[in-house]
């Protein structure tokens, strides 16, 4: 019995470290959007899922890394691996 305990446990603890949120898209655009010609990112990393961020993730500081004065979209690429997650912010704009 303490076994299957301590083997669920961990199965748990591993599963919360590759959780990774989908994002739900809700837009009620009529025409397509103009996401601009510049693109500029930045990059975290956590471990563990505990520790970090290791990397400045914002909005201004993308749109530094790109030379955009003014951002017209942005988005969130998460990529989960077993000890390690890697977000990126990704901004468009002009």
């Amino acid at each position: 019995m303490k076994k299957i305990l301590f083997v669920l446990g961990l199965c748990l603890i591993i599963n919360a470290c590759s959780y990774t949120p989908i994002p739900v898209m809700r837009t009620k655009a009529k025409n397509p959007i103009d996401m601009g010609d510049k693109t500029g990112s930045q990059c975290a990393l956590f471990v563990f899922g505990i520790f970090g961020p290791f990397g400045n993730v914002s909005i201004p500081g993308a749109a530094a890394n790109g030379g955009i004065q003014k951002v017209t979209y942005y988005d969130v690429t998460r990529k989960s691996y077993f000890l390690y997650s890697h977000r990126c912010l990704n901004v468009y704009g002009y």
